[in-house]
This record gives structure tokens, sequence and C-alpha cells, in this order.
């Protein structure tokens, strides 16, 4: 008998969380997140009450082995070419 789904990759679990108090507390959560097995971490975009998403990813993808993306990515944020 052959195997009928040779390309499945392992199945992956995710985190939302918001921006943490400080850098120090965000870097603190996303180690926790990828300590506890989970390989992606999603942040939310709330403007004006915690850092563009983009760069506190940047910094949550250099302290953890994790996969990182924003929540959603209003239109402001996306170009229009």
């Amino acid at each position: 008998m052959t195997d009928r789904h040779p390309e499945v990759s392992p199945f992956r679990f995710g985190v939302v969380t918001p921006f943490g108090p400080d850098v120090a507390g965000w870097t603190e959560t996303v180690r926790r997140i990828a300590g506890h097995g989970y390989s992606t971490v999603l942040m939310p975009d709330f403007p004006r009450l915690q850092p563009a998403p983009a760069a506190a990813l940047a910094v949550a993808a250099t302290v953890a082995d994790v996969r990182v993306a924003p929540r959603c990515m209003p239109p402001r944020y996306v170009g229009r070419g």
C-alpha cells in the first residue's frame, strides 16, 4: 500500500499574544511560548496601545525559534502598488 499524502507536514500550533508591558516582558513571553512547544507567535495590531507589529515580531524572531506574523495587517500598512 502506498502513502496517500507523502507531502503532509507535522501539525503546528500558534499563539496570539499582545505585546507585554516592556521589551523584557515581551521577550520572556515569547521564550515561554516557544518553551511550551508552540511554533508560531501572532501579534494583534492595536494602534497607539502598543508598538507596531513588525518591530515587535522582529524582536520575537531573534529571541526564540518561532515563526512570527501579524494577526491582521490593516490596509494602511499594506502597499497599494
